[in-house]
């Protein structure tokens, strides 16, 4: 979670404008469809920010305020005005500009009118936050209540031309669901911005696809802003979204039921997401997240794994290997070259490693390791050695990764002075989970929070990043 202090201060002076005007179906959109998403804090500071527009009330031309101004309104602290800003940022609400001079620093906040009801519910991205966020039932019932209800027209036809005839746009341009009918079709707002994701292999996805044979048109026009959409979502990798795409197949018309492969994969995604399976345990669809959490962390306990030890398998099979790699990389102030994500997209599409075993081999490359960069041919060794001694979960990985560092001290024993090789300076020191005590006290709500806090702060952390 980034520290708010370092990007913003009480004292820099802010001003806000507003393109074009709210509305009162604004403010209703905002809070029906926004505010799920944003949370309240977002949703407060967006109405706060309108209270500081600039309007010529005192006969200047330009009103500045002071951040304290804005906190003190809504008595919350720096960061939880900093997390507000950024979840309207990303959801395309306000725009921010920054100015820096000297020992001055300037703000210019542009708040952003909602999207219509209509637009939401037809953007891919935004329908699919608010359905997971309010649920199916409520989701529907706000489709059904905004649809468009056709009056009958006694001794009347219909002549009016329809917008796919005068713009010669598909009518299955729809992509998140079943548009309920009557509603028209507007452009997909936050889709044309998912049409390259490095992380994203389309042409080894297409390869997969292609004994489907699914109309070509359709996979180009809406199948492939779908997928990369929820990739976006949900790091779903090309082996796990065929597996989706394969059960939302309509073979009388070639084409995948875009309605469907957007529900399956809301109601199948799991916090550990297998390459190669999509499989959900009924007994776990039905708890909570703090349950998931609390049974997964005992489960561990018992198994004889120290609490440090806990923490980095649940991580590792909470995100996907592009976002594990890229949140260690920031906490050692670095960045992630194309070379990385080379080698990540390598090691999820060419081998038998689930996702929480490669972010293991990323930990231990990069942390354990302490190498500052992600090598292919180092990474590709290790992963042929763990696939070949069949190691499946992360805890095999974590079980040999301390097998690996440990072997080195005993090996170093057997050379002679005579055969000595040359070796780095730098020491392969256990990370300190390694050694850690085991803890038989059973987990405590503290610990929860805080892991959920950090796997929450990074799914956030990634979502906006994509956006």
């Amino acid at each position: 979670m980034k520290n708010a202090w370092e990007y913003v201060h009480p004292k820099d002076t802010f001003s806000v404008t507003l393109i074009g005007t709210l509305t009162r179906e604004d403010y209703q959109t905002l809070a029906e469809f926004y505010q799920p998403v944003i949370g309240m804090t977002g949703f407060t500071l967006y109405h706060a920010l309108t209270t500081f527009l600039d309007v010529d009330k005192v006969g200047q031309k330009d009103r500045y305020f002071l951040h304290a101004d804005i906190l003190n309104q809504l008595d919350i602290d720096l960061q939880q005005f900093y997390l507000g800003r950024q979840k309207l940022e990303g959801i395309g609400l306000l725009k921010v500009y920054q100015l820096e001079e000297k020992d001055k620093r300037e703000w210019r906040y542009q708040l952003q009118p909602p999207l219509s009801a209509i637009k939401i519910l037809q953007d891919p991205l935004l329908a699919t936050l608010l359905l997971e966020k309010i649920g199916e039932r409520r989701f529907n019932t706000l489709s059904r209540y905004y649809q468009v209800i056709e009056e009958p027209r006694d001794n009347f036809k219909e002549v009016t031309e329809s917008f796919v005839n005068v713009y010669q746009v598909n009518h299955e341009r729809v992509l998140a669901y079943e548009v309920p009918e009557g509603m028209t079709e507007p452009e997909v707002s936050l889709q044309t911005q998912a049409t390259t994701i490095s992380s994203f292999d389309w042409q080894f996805f297409n390869q997969l696809i292609a004994s489907l044979k699914l109309d070509e048109r359709h996979v180009t026009e809406h199948l492939k802003p779908m997928i990369l959409s929820l990739h976006q979502l949900y790091g779903l990798n090309e082996l796990t979204m065929k597996t989706f795409v394969e059960a939302s197949v309509n073979f009388e018309t070639n084409q995948v039921d875009l309605s469907r492969l957007q529900r399956l994969i809301v109601k199948r995604q799991t916090p550990a997401i297998k390459k190669s399976t999509v499989s959900t345990k009924i007994e776990e669809a039905s708890l909570t997240e703090k349950e998931q959490l609390m049974k997964r962390y005992n489960q561990l306990e018992k198994q004889g794994y120290t609490e440090g030890e806990r923490q980095v398998i649940m991580i590792s099979e909470t995100l996907y290997p592009m976002v594990f790699l890229e949140d260690i990389k920031q906490q050692k102030q670095g960045f992630v070259s194309e070379d990385e994500r080379w080698v990540i997209r390598n090691l999820v599409n060419q081998t038998p490693l689930s996702n929480s075993v490669i972010n293991i081999l990323v930990h231990y490359c990069l942390v354990i390791q302490n190498n500052p960069v992600l090598e292919s041919k180092y990474a590709n060794k290790i992963a042929n050695d763990w696939a070949q001694t069949g190691i499946k979960t992360p805890e095999m990985a974590i079980d040999k990764v301390k097998d690996m560092v440990s072997k080195p001290t005993t090996k170093r024993k057997n050379y002679s002075k005579n055969n000595q090789v040359v070796h780095s300076s730098r020491k392969e020191s256990l990370p300190k989970w390694v050694n850690q005590e085991q803890q038989e006290t059973p987990v405590s709500n503290e610990t929860l929070v805080q892991i959920n806090e950090r796997l929450r702060a990074m799914k956030n952390k990634t979502r906006k990043e994509d956006n």
